[in-house]
């Protein structure tokens, strides 16, 4: 189980990966529909997400910078980007995210990225 922070603009987007997610045994801590609400509420939260799942095209700050700003004030959790502008991806890797998924994409294939990603980073720490 993991605690996973969404910024997503697409409504019907995020709430699917609320509801999947959270069927999966993970638990949302934290929503965004835009960058600059991303940043915002990840600051606000009292606890910190393993996972944030981040969108690149928003309206407001872009996933890049939303991204960028949020690893200067958190460098822990773990950032799967997810969009359908596979031109990020080269940046968001080189940001510091540690998957991107090229939408559209199954959400089976993002809840086994997410146990993956998991996974490695338990193997990390007990290394």
């Amino acid at each position: 189980m993991a605690k996973i922070f969404i910024a997503e603009d697409d409504d019907s987007i995020r709430h699917l990966y609320r509801k999947v997610l959270i069927l999966k045994g993970h638990e949302i801590i934290g929503v965004a529909a835009d960058g600059d609400e991303a940043i915002s509420n990840f600051k606000g939260l009292s606890e910190r997400p393993d996972i944030v799942i981040m969108d690149y095209r928003m309206p407001g700050k872009n996933g890049l910078e939303a991204m960028k700003e949020i690893m200067a004030f958190d460098k822990t959790p773990i950032f799967i980007f997810a969009s359908a502008d596979n031109k990020a991806q080269e940046s968001a890797i080189a940001l510091g995210a540690r998957t991107f998924k090229a939408k559209p994409f199954s959400i089976e294939k993002l809840c086994n990225n997410i146990e993956k990603v998991l996974e490695e980073n338990r193997s990390i720490e007990n290394f």
